[in-house]
């Protein structure tokens, strides 16, 4: 039976190991990979985030609209601002 001869470590004049070239082409690829996600993740998100807000203040602000001519004819201002309240919440 013969005994496997572990492998020669090969060190750089640094004292670091050497490392095979393709290892280090994946370790680049991954990390621009990681990159990439985490960034096209921000910018859908961020997108959508800022989508949802646009279509909440166009909403708000036709709402607002139409309860300021809902009570606009209203002689009693205490009264108008209940309704106009009360049409907000609506």
């Amino acid at each position: 039976m013969s005994k496997k001869e572990p492998k020669k470590v090969e060190y750089n004049p640094d004292g670091t190991v050497k490392e095979k070239w393709w290892i280090q082409g994946i370790g680049v690829v991954v990390v621009f990979g990681l990159i990439y996600l985490f960034w096209s993740t921000v910018f859908s998100v961020g997108g959508k985030g800022i989508e949802a807000v646009k279509s909440k203040l166009n909403s708000n602000s036709s709402k607002k609209e139409i309860c300021i001519n809902q009570t606009r004819n209203i002689k009693n201002e205490f009264t108008a601002k209940k309704l106009y309240k009360q049409c907000m919440k609506r």
